[in-house]
């Protein structure tokens, strides 16, 4: 036991201590000096201790919670945007785009127009009471069909083409032209006497067709832009084109001035 007043160690029976005689009635039992040291050190490092977990407990629950949720967001936006693979599909199913990969095909110089309805008497330019030159049998034809006026005004745009290319010395002879014939006459003949010439066609185009037993007849409007050693014009034309066919092919065997516009 120790004494309350001056801490000295008594006896554990003892009624009043030994060294200052101060009354030992209700005595109170109290551990070493170094134990009451430890009961009064714990509560400050044990207390702090535990209001740090708390602290970090609390922080960790508020940080980490919230970048959850927010990782939980990112997730849903993601899932909500479709995979490549996906708009793939989406784009090879949708109807309005059928066709947008194929490819193109080539602008034809004539302005008629591909799939056009026709009635065989709209554009039949021929008149019976012109003299059509070397042209004679031109009175037996009739108006083609659809297909038969396409086939010719594609023949005919793709000789133009050809026609400037020769011309301008970049092409050989035309091969719409039919060896031998007048239209190739002329074509080579033309080319020979203007050497330096450069043109240009500047618009074709096939109005109306006709055809018979052996050959077929267009008229024709071309405007063509010509340079010859500096001096330029510009001119539109109005022609009666002659044509045969042999098997799928086709040629050109003549042309002429048309005499409606003489």
């Amino acid at each position: 036991m120790v004494c309350g007043k001056c801490g000295n160690q008594v006896m554990s029976d003892s009624r009043f201590c030994e060294f200052c005689g101060n009354p030992l009635t209700a005595p109170t039992v109290y551990s070493s000096p170094e134990i009451r040291k430890e009961k009064k050190v714990w509560p400050l490092i044990v207390i702090p201790a535990i209001a740090v977990c708390i602290a970090a407990a609390a922080i960790y629950i508020f940080v980490f919670s919230g970048l959850f949720e927010n990782k939980e967001e990112d997730d849903i936006t993601v899932t909500n945007e479709p995979s490549i693979t996906e708009r793939v599909t989406e784009i090879a199913d949708d109807e309005s785009l059928t066709g947008v990969m194929e490819t193109e095909k080539p602008i034809e110089k004539s302005t008629a127009k591909l799939g056009e309805t026709r009635s065989v008497n709209t554009n039949d330019l021929y008149i019976p009471s012109l003299a059509y030159k070397r042209m004679g049998d031109i009175g037996n034809t009739t108006m083609t069909d659809d297909e038969t006026f396409y086939e010719i005004r594609n023949v005919i745009t793709q000789f133009d083409a050809d026609c400037e290319a020769y011309i301008n010395g970049t092409g050989e002879v035309p091969a719409q032209l039919r060896p031998g014939s007048t239209a190739y006459d002329q074509q080579t003949g033309f080319k020979t006497k203007h050497p330096t010439l450069i043109q240009r066609y500047d618009a074709i185009d096939v109005l109306s067709t006709r055809g018979g037993d052996e050959y077929f007849y267009a008229w024709v409007t071309e405007t063509l832009y010509m340079n010859e050693n500096g001096s330029t014009k510009t001119e539109t034309s109005h022609w009666v084109y002659k044509l045969s066919r042999t098997g799928l092919t086709w040629y050109i065997d003549d042309y002429t001035s048309d005499p409606a516009y003489k």
